[in-house]
């Protein structure tokens, strides 16, 4: 009887392991075709870097075609954001993560966890933050890109400085990749052979201009002499008092130094204001320069030196004297005890006086009827809270000598959620569809547009000052898309200062 039944049983048990197994194989193969994500830690140089070079270190993620990214959480874990052993970041950790916190259309939005100490050097809140990390132009892959710049210091123990691995983690349990340990050994620069009395720039390749205002001056009138440097290296790092001392050394002028000026993130001019002494045509020597190229093979001191200026110096023109004129005045003479004073009477009083007492009451009254039944435009609590906030630090901003941009970021970003209730920051995307629902003309919307660009482009730069000029704009826009988005039917005046 069992032997029957075995025989019964044995083909369909048979039949079911060998469906089990071929599900199990399928599953297997399946497993096997999915390739992974990658992580690369590289940076722009070798694996030799010196002291005080800027070094620009990149965080490649790649993605294959047959990843799906749909439903899935991903987390980033750098170990080193945030901290300084061994080198300077160029830009602070709380303005990069803003710089990546923006949303912005193909890209891969990963999270960080930042703890208490790691908040603490970083400068934010600790939690959770979202980056928005750019996509490259890739064909066979979708890589992602982070990158950061830093300026290379002593290490703190040897003379290597070594950043410890970046992982990937999915829904914060898995992890998919990560990346290798990468290190830099830093050399000392060389000491220049003959350095004699040129003036010392930072590590980097550069071109040198000088230039003056004007080319023909009289004389007692004075012209600027404007230094422009322009390279990929630490230009936040030069001091305008040695350079001063560098300039006169060499052109043997008395130069007063009025400023330095960022025209991009690459480009530093420094401002000096020069008083000829005598007419004549004067020629400023060119002004020498030494760099040290460590991209070079092998990395050697470059000789750099601006062109020949010269300046015309003509004498002063002087306009002739005019003869004096004589005129003699027959004024009628009266006893001092006829000379009465106009309020001696009522009719005495000579007109405009009367309309001196009475012109200003009646023009408070019509500006106190017209603030009451036309609106208020010159009582500030007519903008919104949210406005009034920003108008208030922007104006700080404009005390400064130098406006901070970042900050002034900052200020258009917590205007905007407050003023739209929105929940994250803007990016331009979101910037043209705010504006249009203010009820901005084109032309408006492209030049708030512009603004903006300018200010981000700035607040995420080494430089990271604005002018005066663009925070007044900015001002302007402000109190234009408060009144807009309140009040429909503003004045022409308003758009048109915009």
């Amino acid at each position: 009887m069992s032997c029957a039944l075995n025989k019964l049983l044995s083909p369909y048990v048979l039949s079911l392991l060998l469906t089990a197994y071929a599900i199990a194989a399928s599953f297997a193969s399946e497993a096997t075709n999915v390739a992974l994500p990658s992580i690369r830690l590289w940076a722009n140089t070798g694996p030799i870097v010196y002291r005080g070079q800027v070094v620009e270190l990149n965080l490649d993620i790649s993605f294959p075609e047959t990843f799906s990214l749909q439903n899935k959480t991903l987390y980033l874990d750098i170990p080193w954001l945030g901290r300084e052993f061994g080198f300077h970041w160029r830009l602070p950790a709380e303005q990069w993560i803003c710089m990546f916190s923006s949303p912005r259309p193909n890209a891969l939005a990963s999270r960080i966890n930042l703890s208490e100490d790691q908040a603490d050097a970083l400068g934010v809140t600790p939690g959770e933050s979202i980056l928005y990390i750019p996509r490259l132009d890739t064909k066979s892959a979708s890589v992602y890109r982070l990158s950061w710049q830093l300026i290379i210091d002593k290490p703190l123990i040897g003379e290597r400085i070594v950043f410890a691995p970046v992982s990937l983690r999915l829904n914060d349990i898995t992890t998919l990749c990560a990346s290798g340990s990468m290190s830099l050994i830093v050399r000392d620069p060389p000491p220049p052979l003959t350095l004699q009395s040129s003036i010392l720039l930072p590590l980097g390749q550069y071109s040198v201009s000088l230039f003056p205002d004007c080319e023909r001056v009289s004389i007692g009138e004075s012209l600027e002499l404007r230094l422009c440097i322009r390279g990929a290296g630490a230009l936040e790092t030069m001091d305008p008092t040695s350079l001063s001392q560098g300039l006169s050394a060499q052109t043997s002028l008395n130069l007063l130094y009025l400023g330095d000026t960022w025209l991009s993130a690459e480009e530093r001019c420094f401002r000096w204001r020069w008083l000829p002494e005598s007419v004549g045509v004067w020629s400023i020597p060119p002004i020498r320069f030494l760099s040290f190229d460590p991209r070079r093979e092998p990395p050697a001191y470059i000789e750099l030196e601006t062109q020949t200026t010269r300046i015309t110096v003509t004498a002063a023109t002087q306009s002739p004297l005019r003869e004096p004129i004589e005129i003699t005045l027959n004024l009628p003479i009266e006893p001092v005890h006829d000379i009465k004073p106009p309020w001696s009477s009522a009719t005495n009083i000579p007109k405009q006086v009367i309309l001196s007492w009475a012109v200003p009451p009646v023009i408070w009254l019509i500006l106190r009827i017209w603030c009451r039944y036309r609106g208020r435009p010159f009582y500030f609590p007519y903008y919104t809270p949210a406005a009034r906030n920003a108008l208030a630090t922007l104006k700080q901003e404009l005390r400064k000598d130098s406006p901070d941009a970042f900050h002034v970021w900052t200020v258009i970003q917590t205007y905007l959620r407050q003023r739209f209730y929105l929940s994250g920051p803007v990016d331009s995307h979101q910037l043209v569809q705010i504006l249009g629902t203010c009820g901005l003309n084109d032309e408006q919307m492209a030049r708030f547009h512009y603004l903006y660009g300018i200010i981000e482009q700035v607040a995420f730069s080494p430089c990271g000052f604005l002018a005066k000029e663009h925070v007044n704009l900015l001002i302007r826009a402000i109190r234009m898309i408060d009144l807009q988005a309140t009040q429909p039917q503003i004045h022409k005046t308003e758009q048109r200062n915009l």
